[in-house]
Parts: structure tokens; sequence; C-alpha cells
């Protein structure tokens, strides 16, 4: 399918439908971005009239990472994973938040189709989204999307004209700094086991506990073994178990192989190739599904698309497999010949979050870091909210501490968004952490609540509007001992007072000569 978008003859960056041009140029968009198509016609006349120009970023490659150039917040690169959509714009609740208010609330979206192709989609934004795509189009000219249209490494897409857009690359985002936190020694062991799987292509098996971070440790030996394809999750409860859906499913199928068959789908399997499988919750996978899964594992399945002519040759892909459970292989009720495969090399016992307390500082450290960095907002947490952290009960593991964390920055960001202008420090107290574990609890039922009918009270009384801000030059030794006397030395709660980061606050005390 071939879809066009016009452009008015000029030399503006962004096309200006009011301008008067006797001709049009024409950008065909096609389903495949290898056969983009460009023209100029008549104003009126169909491209399909036209002889087909040449096609155009033939040779592209699929973008692996996002790069997202915000003003005035620091850019993000993040990497792209099949099953994980990223939602652009202005608003808190997007995955990648624009500050700019020339950016719409929800702005864009960014997703993998299911014939296997990156496509982005405007979303009704108030100022449009255009793509310049690398290597296709000349310097300067950009295309307005108004369908979802397939992206390629080296494309730019431009939220309101610029200078807010993403930049799709080629290669994953660097991920040489990432951590698993490792200050215990029982994360200190599994990392050392982790960076070993991670140079050989043999199966893993991985077991723990709900929440404990399996699909975090999959996606970290996948991207610590530096291959070059995708990394694919399949949620095997999820699975069907019709024959002919668990076959599309899997392997993909060919338009027309069943009626609302309207386009070729990339199977599991096929997708990825050259990168890593992560069979997730195998423990749930369908008898039929564990009939299908031992002829792929062992090679000797068809890997033929459904629909697929059978003249067509389609050999084994070369994915590497990674099966997580939270049951032992004996308890998982798996056929034994499928679990003497999928546990055929490293088996790996993740430690509950019980076993690497002193992992909880640094894990809290991380989830903020990309906090701050996605909601392009500064946060800072109080070291006794770490300390209340670290000694309170997670049944829930790693998830259940990262959305503690989350959910709490994101409602102290919501509630100084509502009087503050510019720039915004968030500061995690204790109180605040106290407060939504207790509420958490109480709807758990973990604790008793308080009366017939418990009223959740807020952490903390909204903070009043802060006085007009002033340059930190102009702050003087008085000032601040008055506001460090005021919260007991807390140096977080005295720079969040003054309207300054904590660490200008600490540049004038030894400016002005204030001792701790």
């Amino acid at each position: 399918m071939v879809m066009a978008e016009r452009s008015q003859g000029g030399r503006g960056d962004i096309p200006n439908p009011g301008a008067a041009a006797t001709t049009t140029t024409f950008r065909i968009l096609s389903r495949d971005p290898g056969l983009d198509e460009t023209w100029t016609g008549k104003e009126g006349e169909s491209p399909g009239a036209r002889p087909a120009a040449q096609p155009t970023h033939k040779n592209a490659a699929s973008p692996r990472s996002v790069r997202a150039i915000r003003e005035p917040a620091r850019e993000l690169v993040l990497t792209l994973y099949p099953d994980r959509p990223l939602l652009f714009g202005r608003d808190p609740r997007c995955d990648v938040v624009f500050p700019g208010s020339s950016v719409s609330r929800e702005h864009a979206r960014l997703w993998m189709r299911e014939d296997g192709l990156w496509v982005v989609r405007d979303l009704g934004s108030r100022n449009g989204s255009y793509l310049r795509r690398g290597g296709g189009l000349s310097q300067g000219e950009s295309v307005r999307l108004s369908w979802e249209t397939p992206v390629m490494a080296g494309d730019w897409v431009l939220f309101a004209g610029g200078p807010n857009r993403i930049i799709l690359e080629g290669s994953a985002a660097d991920s040489s700094s990432a951590s698993l936190a490792t200050q215990s020694p029982a994360a200190r062991r599994l990392e050392e086991s982790l960076r070993i799987c991670s140079r050989h292509r043999l199966p893993v098996f991985l077991i723990g506990p709900s929440g404990c971070g399996k699909t975090h440790v999959a996606r970290f030996i996948h991207e610590a073994s530096q291959r070059s394809g995708q990394f694919i999750l399949v949620n095997c409860g999820r699975l069907p178990t019709d024959p002919a859906q668990l076959q599309s499913e899997l392997l993909g199928h060919a338009r027309g192989a069943f009626t609302g068959a309207i386009a070729d789908r990339v199977g599991k399997f096929h997708a990825a190739h050259g990168g890593t499988l992560f069979l997730d919750e195998v423990e749930y996978l369908p008898p039929a599904a564990q009939d299908f899964l031992i002829d792929l594992l062992d090679g000797s399945g068809n890997f033929a698309p459904l629909g697929a002519p059978a003249t067509q040759q389609h050999p084994r892909p070369d994915a590497r497999i990674i099966a997580a459970s939270k049951l032992s292989l004996a308890q998982s009720g798996l056929r034994a010949d499928l679990c003497q495969r999928l546990a055929a090399a490293d088996v790996i016992p993740l430690p509950t979050l019980d076993q690497r307390r002193d992992d909880i500082p640094g894990l809290v450290d991380e989830f903020l870091r990309q906090f701050g960095r996605q909601q392009a907002v500064q946060i800072e947490i109080e070291p006794d909210a770490v300390d209340l952290l670290q000694h309170e009960s997670w049944p829930g593991q790693v998830r259940e501490l990262e959305a503690a964390v989350k959910v709490t920055a994101a409602r102290e960001y919501a509630r100084l968004a509502g009087w503050s202008t510019g720039r915004i420090l968030v500061v995690i107290t204790r109180a605040a952490l106290d407060q939504h574990l207790e509420n958490r609890k109480v709807g758990f039922g973990t604790a008793p609540p308080t009366g017939p009918h418990p009223v959740l009270r807020d952490p903390s009384p909204a903070p009043p509007p802060p006085a007009k801000r002033r340059p930190p030059r102009e702050l003087g030794a008085d000032e601040l001992r008055a506001a460090l006397a005021k919260h007991g030395g807390n140096k977080t709660r005295a720079a969040a007072e003054l309207g300054i980061a904590v660490n200008t606050l600490k540049y004038r005390m030894r400016a002005c000569g204030v001792t701790d």
C-alpha cells in the first residue's frame, strides 16, 4: 500500500498548504521505507499516473534506539524494544516528556508493527509532526505525518517543526553504565553469572519469584552480549492454543493466509533472528505450545509462516533462547523433554530483595534517575526516606520497590506542578513515602484500617507558593543559616525553600563561610 503526502513548491522547512504554486511535490511513503518515491506534478494530478521514481532509503537499517532532543531539558537516549511502545508529549504520563509549550500533551507514538517495521504516528497534535528521512529527502525538506509511517535508522521526526525532535539510530543505547546495583554479595554473584553467560550463545534458564527482575536480567544479558538482532519477549501464558493462531504468533503469517490477514506478519521467532527470544513465564505454556516449541527448539519443525508458499525455504532463525519461571521445573508441570531443552545450559537463580538489602539505595537512585530523565525534572530523595525503603518488607520484590519510588515521585511532582512556574525541584520525603506505603498496605489488606471507613490522607499539605526567586549570588550567610536552622540542617529541604539546587547551596555555603 502506497500513500502520498504533498507539499507546495518552496524553500521552507515545513510545507505551507496556503502558498500558491502551479506544481506540487509529492513524497510517496510506502509501508516499506525502502520503496519511498518522490515526483513533481501539476496540482490535482494523481501520483499513480506518474512513472515511479527511483526508490530511496533502500539500504537503511531498522532502528535500535531513539534519541530525544528536548528544549530546554537534556537529551535522552532509549533502547527500542518491540514490546515497548513509546508515547511522546508534554503530559507527565508520557514515556518521554517534552516540556516545550509547542508540543501537545500526547503528541506522537512510536511502536513496532506486526510486519516488523517501526512506525510513528502523530496523535492529532496541534502543531503536527514532520518526518525528515535520512538520505531520502534533501536537507531542509520535511513531510507532515498524517498516518502511521514506517521509520528507519537515520530518520528524524520533528515535533511542531522543531527544535524538539527524535532521531532514530541504528545502534542500541550505550549500556556500559548499566548497573544491577551490585553492593550485596548475592547481587555480585548474579552479575558475574550474567557476564559469563553473555559471552556464549547457549540457552539460559532464569528462576525467581514474581517481581524479582527476570525480564530486566534477560535484557541485561541480551545487551551485554551485543547481539545485532532484537530482544523479543513472549509471554507464554498468553499464547493461543489454536494451532493456526499459535503458528501465526510464533512464526508469522502471509498476507491472505486467513480472513483478516491483510498484511504479512513477522512471527516472534523470525523477529528474534540475530537477537534474543525471551520466553517469560514458561510454567504457563499450554500443552499445544509445548509440543510446538519442542519441534522448533530441536530445529526439526517447519519454520514457514502460516500460509507461506510450500516452495519457499525458511531456515531456522538464529535466536538465542532465554526462558524464565517463578516455579522450579519439577513444579512447573512442563513436559520433561521440554524442560531438558530449556535448562540445557545455564540455570541462574535470582536472589530476592531480602537477600540484597544493601542494593536498595542504588536501585532507588537508578529508578529516580530514569524518572527524572524521562520526565525532564530534577528530583532528589531524603536520606531517611532511603533508610525507610531499605528496612521495609517487599513481598512484590524489585517491581514493588520501583513502583513505590516512581509513584511517590509522580505524586510529589504533580503536587508541585500546580503552583510552580519554571524548573521544579522534587524532593521525596520520608513522610510522603510512609503514607504511600501505609495506604498501599490498607488497599492490599496487609494492614488493619484505622476505622470502619478509613480516609486515606495526603502525605503532607500542599506547599505554599514560593517567594520570588533571587539569583543564588544574592543569597547571604544569614539567609543560608536561617534556612538550614529551620530545617534542622537538612540541605535538601533548605535548598528547596531557597529555590536552588543542593550543589548550589553547598557552593554558597563555602563562599559565605557557613559551616555545617
